[in-house]
């Protein structure tokens, strides 16, 4: 079995030859952020909002070999990412549309400010 060294490709020529689809990591970011959208809409009754935004109770432990990173924790680091807080984001995700817009700007270059005023991403043209 010979192995071809001009075959070799990387993984960004792989990503190219995909049609440009996300990376792992921001799949997983954009799916949390599907996530983090949906319970904020969610009544204020509903289970999965109520666990979500509820504090730890002083007398639990935490295991040693808990993780460092909890969900909420991620989630609260995304929107610093889209350059707004975690308060605004609560606020945009009540309105679907407007957080889809959001969330699907990650996956396009365009600056994350530019969205959250409303502006569309630019088309690819090539």
């Amino acid at each position: 079995m010979k192995i071809i060294q001009t075959r070799l490709q990387g993984h960004r020529d792989i990503r190219d030859s995909c049609g440009h689809q996300p990376t792992v990591e921001e799949q997983i970011r954009i799916r949390r952020l599907h996530w983090f959208g949906h319970v904020c809409r969610m009544d204020t009754t509903r289970l999965p909002r109520s666990l979500l935004w509820r504090e730890r109770p002083t007398q639990w432990k935490v295991q040693r070999a808990a993780p460092k990173k909890t969900w909420i924790k991620q989630v609260e680091a995304d929107p610093k990412t889209l350059r707004c807080s975690i308060v605004e984001a609560k606020i945009i995700a009540a309105n679907r549309q407007q957080w889809k817009r959001v969330v699907q700007a990650i996956r396009t270059p365009v600056a994350p400010t530019a969205v959250l005023r409303g502006r569309t991403a630019p088309l690819d043209t090539s």
